[in-house]
């Protein structure tokens, strides 16, 4: 395993997110109290459909649950459709939620890269950042894990991230992103913790430290991306649908 330069590209694996479990019967707001003296910002990319709210419903009740001082959730979407739904939630006091419109997007991909804008007027707002696609669910665990290890993983030149799994009906964690079947990449063992780096590491979600994001802002990778649709080529195949500027 080799180190990356680019904050985009060099995410080591930890801990699981996971496609969102509708089977859960954990209710937004009844989670444990704030503990942790830090604050989080999240923005989720929300392209609005109405048998989609099922699945940014429970991504919101999973980060409700996270034991820490305050996290600020912002819902990027098309539509201020999502607004009305979410004025029925009930949220412990440490979550808030607001929805940020892009009502005139060149492309629906865009609005993956809206929050870039906003988490850069931030950096110094928050501790840490997180960026979630509508039906990734973070587990408080997992998030917690990675507040207790990242530190040590960045010491030694690599980023912290994670492994996107969905349940077969047998309940086993399996990775869909994974195109075909792959070697088992070489592990790293960093403070009695291995890590590996898997040939498709891309998740839809990553969480930074503010030290992280202030290196990330300044490169390249914030605008211009690492895919071949990015906002540098403004080009898009679309025979290829596997293909993303995020």
């Amino acid at each position: 395993m080799q180190r990356k330069p680019d904050i985009s590209l060099a995410q080591e694996q930890l801990g699981w997110a996971s496609k969102v479990p509708l089977c859960s019967d954990k209710i937004i707001g009844q989670g444990h109290e704030p503990r942790r003296p830090i604050s989080l910002l999240v923005h989720v990319a929300f392209h609005f459909a109405p048998h989609r709210w099922q699945y940014l419903e429970r991504v919101l009740a999973g980060l409700a649950e996270f034991e820490i001082d305050r996290i600020l959730v912002v819902v990027d979407s098309n539509t201020n459709d999502v607004s009305d739904r979410l004025a029925a939630l009930s949220l412990p006091g440490h979550c808030n939620v607001r929805v940020d419109v892009h009502a005139n997007l060149s492309h629906p991909f865009d609005l993956t890269w809206a929050h870039r804008r906003h988490m850069a007027s931030a950096l110094e707002s928050f501790n840490y950042f997180m960026y979630l696609e509508d039906d990734v669910y973070i587990p408080w665990q997992t998030f917690d894990a990675w507040l207790r290890r990242s530190e040590s993983v960045c010491k030694r030149g690599f980023i912290h991230g994670f492994l996107r799994v969905e349940f077969d009906l047998a309940g086993h964690p399996v990775s869909t992103d994974w195109c075909s079947s792959a070697k088992r990449p070489p592990a790293i063992e960093i403070d009695g913790v291995k890590y590996i780096r898997p040939k498709w590491f891309y998740h839809a979600c990553w969480v930074y430290s503010r030290r992280t994001m202030r290196r990330f802002v300044r490169s390249e990778s914030w605008t211009r991306g690492s895919h071949r649709w990015s906002s540098a080529t403004r080009t898009f195949d679309r025979n290829n649908k596997g293909v993303t500027r995020e």
